[in-house]
């Protein structure tokens, strides 16, 4: 059965004015998304101003500071928040030949932690605690996953608070964004949203989404078979040493060749075990969680890509999706690593809403 058209949708709100009404949504020509795993998400928002009306705030003022709530989908399934954040810069625009144009652009809650540098240093905490500090210093709430692991010394040294975060979630294959007006400090999630996008549009149906561009990258350099961490414990001077292969990756996303065996039989005998010395680590439970962490950050790389589809607000960062229709080697699941949204009202070249995406993976079939 083909999949029935739908009509792109949107909800947006902007400090206090809300565009539901059909006089102010008319008014909205281009909204977009970006999403990143590795920082703040952003939005930019278009509208239309051939009058001034929000050059002079006819409809109330925009600026910098005022809350961003987005939603996009269809008018027939709804829709889907996708960013709730700060407006951080409002421009306005007036172009020869070309409608006059007011510019809204901000980011997630996460840019709060990239104001300012700090030096200083904290005893005895785990960095999960450190999270809770942090977000309570931002104003932000605080979603963290307990850490286990105490340190007796940290240092922040002169960086902001989200390098800092970032640095320290590396360690021990965390991840930190802001869900709302709240710190996430754990764990991926690797939420399955049932999504499917399919290359052969002749099987799309309602229940998938036709994949209009994908490129892969499948490369084993940088992939260890194993990882060893040495170090030694400060207080009794005896060496500390932990490993990490392959029992330990986090789950193979419905390969059955995984990046460490790969890179072995590509290595042609030459050994791929890397040995990391340089990170300082005091116990034997921190060294093996960093261990972990190194492995899964390399072999996560070993196979990448790019795509786009027809709108989807399910396929975001942090999520995993289906591709089929791209050759047996690359079809199955893939971690979202970032997505941008975009919807451009009017029936022209780049009309509609679409959504652009990074995958990866540490496996092949």
């Amino acid at each position: 059965m083909a999949p029935k058209v739908k009509t792109p949708n949107f909800y947006l709100e902007l400090g206090g004015i809300d565009f539901s009404s059909p006089k102010l949504k008319q008014r909205v020509t281009t909204i977009e998304v970006d999403q990143v795993s590795d920082g703040a998400s952003s939005f930019k928002i278009l509208l239309d101003d051939g009058d001034d009306a929000f050059a002079t705030a006819k409809f109330g003022q925009i600026k910098e500071g005022d809350r961003c709530v987005i939603k996009l989908g269809y008018y027939e399934t709804g829709l889907t928040q996708l960013i709730e954040g700060d407006v951080t810069g409002v421009k306005i625009e007036r172009k020869e030949y070309a409608r006059k144009i007011f510019v809204i652009t901000g980011f997630d809650g996460l840019h709060l932690l990239t104001r300012g540098r700090f030096q200083r240093s904290f005893e005895e905490m785990k960095d999960s605690c450190l999270a809770q500090l942090i977000a309570g210093e931002c104003g932000l709430g605080c979603d963290a996953e307990d850490s286990k692991i105490v340190h007796q010394y940290i240092v922040q040294n002169n960086v902001c608070n989200l390098v800092f975060l970032q640095e320290r979630a590396k360690r021990i294959g965390f991840e930190v964004k802001v869900e709302g007006k709240k710190l996430v400090f754990k764990k991926p999630s690797r939420v399955e949203t049932g999504v499917t996008l399919r290359w052969d549009g002749s099987k799309a149906t309602n229940n998938t989404r036709i994949l209009q561009r994908c490129d892969f990258n499948a490369t084993t350099m940088n992939v260890p078979e194993e990882v060893v961490v040495r170090s030694y414990c400060p207080r009794t001077a005896k060496p500390i040493i932990e490993s990490a292969t392959k029992a330990d990756l986090n789950g193979q996303m419905g390969g059955s060749d995984v990046a460490p065996d790969l890179a072995k039989d590509a290595a042609k005998g030459v050994g791929t075990r890397i040995q990391i010395s340089d990170q300082p680590v005091a116990s034997a439970e921190e060294a093996k969680a960093l261990a972990v962490s190194i492995l899964n950050q390399r072999t996560d790389d070993f196979l990448t890509g790019k795509g786009s589809c027809e709108g989807e607000p399910d396929v975001s960062c942090g999520r995993i999706i289906t591709l089929l229709d791209v050759g047996s080697e690359m079809e199955g699941e893939y971690y979202v690593t970032n997505a941008t949204h975009s919807l451009k009202v009017g029936s022209g070249s780049g009309g509609g809403y679409w959504t652009a995406f990074g995958i990866k993976r540490n496996a092949r079939r």
